[in-house]
């Protein structure tokens, strides 16, 4: 086997353990879906990804283990969705606003994305944990350019999460129209000190637009230093 040889064959291995793994992820979105998470067996699973049970135990511990790097994959693809919306702004209102419109709209037109987070049984706590973190970032580098006037920014973090959660739940069970995302992201911007005419000019500027990623979410869906 000569140098080269040598260098390629990790990478083909460590590919085939990245598709093994990949094929379980999709398995249990797919599942959760249909069934919910608190219906769905490590059996289901396996089957569903076409693997067998001891390979199953080569990745992960347990079915919660599994659902957690899912959720951890589909943080992360969020993520990346939402830095190509907001890819060449540099006013934090309008970061903020694409931003939010953005994740409010994933849960709208029952889409995959609500089902998962609403329905499925899957605990949401990282989801919110990560919107809480993105949400803060944002924020105080609006305070930090003096774009933001707020004096409480925590207090604020903590209504942005519960506040987006709550909307993107109601407009998803057709309790609030789309039309409610609009509107709750002026008022968001407009807790963050951005006047009520301004935040309402900012919130239906047009920004980039990407297709909504629908489920299941693959792994060679992220960018390679995102893997």
């Amino acid at each position: 086997m000569n140098s080269a040889e040598a260098v390629k064959k990790p990478n083909r291995t460590s590919r085939k353990k990245q598709q093994t793994k990949d094929k379980l992820l999709k398995a249990i979105q797919i599942l959760v879906l249909e069934r919910g998470l608190g219906n769905i067996s490590i059996n289901d699973i396996t089957e569903q990804a076409d693997v067998g049970l001891g390979t199953f135990y080569n990745y992960f511990d347990s079915k919660e283990a599994l659902i957690d790097a899912t959720g951890e994959l589909l943080l992360a693809r969020y993520h990346q969705d939402v830095d190509d919306i907001t890819e060449g702004l540099e006013d934090s209102a309008e970061i903020m606003a694409a931003s939010i419109i953005y994740t409010l709209n994933k849960a709208a037109d029952s889409s995959d994305w609500g089902k998962f987070i609403f329905e499925s049984g899957v605990p949401i706590d990282s989801y919110a944990f990560n919107m809480r973190i993105r949400g803060m970032r944002d924020i105080r580098n609006g305070l930090e350019s003096k774009r933001f006037t707020t004096d409480e920014p925590e207090i604020v973090i903590s209504m942005f999460t519960g506040f987006s959660l709550a909307i993107s739940g109601d407009v998803y069970f057709g309790m609030l129209p789309k039309s409610a995302i609009a509107i709750a992201t002026a008022k968001i911007l407009t807790l963050l000190g951005i006047s009520e005419e301004e935040a309402k000019v900012i919130t239906h500027k047009k920004y980039r637009e990407i297709p909504l990623t629908q489920l299941p979410v693959s792994l060679f869906d992220l960018r390679a230093n995102q893997i």
